[in-house]
């Protein structure tokens, strides 16, 4: 008598505590209904790409002429800039025969960004542009929409570290096409009350093969070299925030799944355990198929950017103490501290997602599993198994993308700045 009198007090407990946990959920997700983070707001080069003629997530208003104007835009973008790295490569072996090494530093970095610019736009924009928008899909299906959920998941953390990142990468990016585009303009300016050359350099570092030493020929280059800039910083800008999203949105989902299935408790009913685990299992497989569809998508761009990156940092250390002009010191040091800051944000959206794969492992293995059956257990360690190997980028299976990764490129770009200072004795 004692037991059934004790069993209805404990399944009312019961009932009250879950009707109290439902009219809190029920009224937090009335308060917080303007607060809800919508899967785009982790997404936000979408207006950049539809400027290229690429629409991924299908909300474009823009009309069909609009859409064949940008169409037109990116096709003569991209031809522009291909002239322009085979001028910067002329360039480039013209100044190796001149022994100049700063002509030289300029000019290849030149090659390197607008090579890069390409490779990113036919690896995103075109050759994956079907395969990203299936990833974006799927991404969206696991992402939590309702306001509890997020707020148990904490999917606002997420995308305040991704804000974050955006706008420190805005502020850089603006910073260093501004100072590039009026760099020529205080050039003339301090040659003009101090000297009558009036020598003036270009924003690109190329080969010009005509004179452009009059004012209307160097305004229409400038105009052409300035379009050409800008142009290409939105681009690699886009897909910067391209890939912030992905990345860190797949790791918020690694993290979600990994706290749900550590939630899993046998003892409340295993078959519905094993309902629960299998289904996860099958979003874990889902998750870890996108990792390594990013893993090849990125891999090529990674491989540029991480060794592009180095002798990046190289060249413009060194041309910042080689006993240039105050302008052009300005002009280096913040490519420096562009090509730096790029560098660790590949690096540690790397390392996010190594920490969010292995959190599956660590939820698996602190549920209650030992409460289970043989059965349970063994979907278990199929969970722990496959979290062993970790889900990471890579620079074409040469170095993962990570924080440490990030140490090495400073360490050889410091090695190779070494080598020029003690070569050219500055």
């Amino acid at each position: 008598m004692f037991k059934s009198k004790q069993f209805n007090f404990d399944t009312n407990f019961q009932i009250m505590e879950a009707l109290n946990q439902f009219i809190k959920q029920k009224l937090f997700r009335e308060s917080q209904a303007s607060n809800i983070q919508y899967f785009r707001d982790f997404f936000q080069c979408e207006e950049i790409f539809i400027k290229f003629g690429i629409n991924f997530l299908k909300s474009s208003t823009t009309s069909e002429t609009a859409r064949k104007w940008e169409k037109h835009h990116f096709v003569a973008m991209k031809m522009a800039t291909v002239v322009v790295v085979m001028l910067s490569i002329i360039n480039f072996v013209i100044s190796i025969v001149d022994q100049s090494i700063v002509l030289a530093i300029e000019s290849s970095a030149a090659v390197g960004i607008f090579t890069l610019m390409l490779l990113k736009i036919h690896t995103v924009m075109i050759k994956n542009r079907g395969t990203l928008m299936e990833i974006l899909e799927k991404l969206e299906f696991h992402f939590p929409t309702d306001a509890w959920n997020q707020h148990v998941f904490e999917v606002q953390n997420y995308l305040s570290t991704l804000k974050t990142f955006r706008k420190i990468t805005i502020v850089i990016y603006s910073t260093i096409y501004i100072q590039l585009i009026s760099v020529p303009f205080f050039q003339l300016f301090y040659r003009w009350i101090t000297s009558s050359d009036f020598v003036i350099d270009l924003i690109i570092q190329c080969y010009i093969p005509f004179d452009y030493s009059n004012p209307l020929v160097y305004s229409i280059i400038y105009v052409i070299h300035a379009w050409m800039f800008l142009v290409n910083v939105l681009a690699l800008f886009s897909n910067e925030l391209l890939y912030f999203g992905l990345i860190i949105v797949l790791s918020m989902e690694f993290d979600i799944l990994g706290h749900l299935i550590s939630e899993i408790d046998p003892r409340e009913g295993l078959e519905c355990a094993l309902t629960q685990m299998k289904m996860f299992i099958k979003i874990h497989q889902e998750l870890i198929a996108i990792a390594e569809k990013l893993e090849d998508i990125f891999s090529m761009i990674l491989f540029v950017n991480i060794f592009g990156m180095i002798y990046l940092i190289c060249g413009t250390a060194f041309l910042s103490v080689s006993g240039i002009s105050r302008y052009l010191l300005l002009k280096y040091f913040i490519g420096l501290i562009t090509t730096s800051w790029n560098g660790y944000i590949q690096c540690y959206f790397g390392e996010r997602l190594i920490q969010s794969s292995i959190s599956v492992a660590n939820g698996a293995y602190n549920s209650n599993w030992y409460h289970g059956s043989p059965e349970y257990k063994k979907l278990v360690y199929i969970v722990i198994a496959r979290s062993q190997k970790l889900q990471k980028l890579s620079a074409l299976k040469y170095v993962d993308v990570c924080l440490e990764t990030y140490k090495w490129i400073i360490n050889k770009a410091y090695s190779f700045y070494s080598v020029l200072t003690a070569i050219y004795s500055v």
